[in-house]
């Protein structure tokens, strides 16, 4: 329903249906700039719910607040019905008792605890009662006893190997938006949206110089556990040359678009903040709620250099092998600066 400023000789009827209030409380912002938490089992509370149901405003101000003494939110308008000194005003009634705060705190619309059952009756007009008021809010109360589940707040993850990293959401979004991405769709047409592991993997597999992490594909050769674990303590291993630049093995923070829900599937298992999903992912292997990355049984990296060389047949040179053949085959050359090369 909307709010209109019509008015006829019977009541404006705003709202006349039965409100599920929850156990969780709200922000709710005065006049005067303040913001104030207020249970929603409370006058005030049901007509925030009405409120978020019916899309309207109301406002509220806080001119008889006192810290510790006289803690109590008075009601101004409702959508197009003003306080109008002298002339119109709200008033409100919990089954048929007259709440304001005005003069006693304990009556105040953010103070009185609502029951199972009660009728709340915010009602306008000069000096208005249920009886003779221009505009009505009627209100049954039933209590909603579901668990109040805290909404998700950003998220880190602790990545373990040649050293240790904690990765924020914003730095996983920047990698992200720094092209750092890989895509999935399931079988239901989801579509999964994250970073490949191996990137990950990459910042903490051998010890980094740069702001810029590369990923170790000679250690992955040699080869390593990379354990994904859950922020309930279940975890699952991968080899490290199955994840090696595998962008098949994602890492997702999103689902369709959005931040992932807290759980997914009849079987409502964890699923935010990060989901290993991909097509080379097992249904075993669909670990969500990802807090940590450990990487096991890391070679110490080597101080030498090594170069690949690419022909007939493909082998890696060391530095080591490269000074022995040096030793045989080598040659010199001096430039211009005198400088032996």
């Amino acid at each position: 329903m909307g709010l209109t400023g019509a008015q006829s000789a019977d009541p404006v009827i705003l709202f006349d249906e039965t409100v599920a209030l929850t156990a969780g409380t709200f922000e709710c912002t005065a006049s005067s700039g303040e913001s104030y938490t207020v249970d929603y089992r409370t006058p005030l509370g049901a007509l925030q719910a009405v409120a978020e149901l019916e899309d309207f405003t109301y406002e509220v101000t806080d001119k008889k607040w006192v810290a510790d003494s006289n803690e109590v939110l008075l009601l101004d308008d409702i959508g197009e019905y003003p306080y109008v000194k002298g002339e119109n005003e709200w008033a409100c009634y919990v089954n048929g008792a007259l709440k304001d705060g005005y003069s006693n705190s304990a009556d105040g619309l953010n103070v009185v605890a609502l029951a199972e059952g009660d009728e709340v009756v915010f009602c306008y007009g000069d000096d208005p009662t249920p009886e003779v008021a221009e505009v009505l809010i009627l209100i049954e109360v039933t209590l909603d006893e579901s668990p109040v589940t805290p909404p998700p707040s950003g998220w880190s993850i602790t990545l373990t190997g040649a050293q240790t990293e904690t990765v924020d959401q914003e730095y996983f979004e920047e990698g992200i938006d720094h092209g750092h991405v890989a895509t999935y769709t399931d079988e239901n047409g989801g579509e999964w949206s994250g970073m490949p592991l191996w990137y990950l993997v990459g910042l903490v597999d051998d010890i980094e110089t740069s702001d810029h992490w590369t990923f170790n594909d000679a250690l992955a050769a040699q080869g390593y556990s990379i354990k994904v674990i859950a922020d309930d303590g279940y975890s699952i291993n991968f080899e490290s040359a199955s994840v090696a630049e595998n962008d098949g093995i994602i890492v997702a923070n999103t689902l369709n678009g959005t931040e992932l829900p807290e759980t997914i599937g009849e079987k409502e298992k964890p699923c935010w903040p990060l989901q290993l999903i991909g097509p080379d992912v097992s249904a075993g292997q669909k670990i969500g709620g990802i807090a940590e990355i450990e990487l096991i049984g890391l070679s110490e990296p080597s101080d030498e250099w090594e170069i690949t060389l690419s022909g007939a047949f493909n082998r890696k040179l060391t530095q080591a092998e490269f000074e022995d053949g040096v030793g045989c085959h080598g040659g010199s050359y001096t430039d211009g600066d005198e400088q032996v090369w």
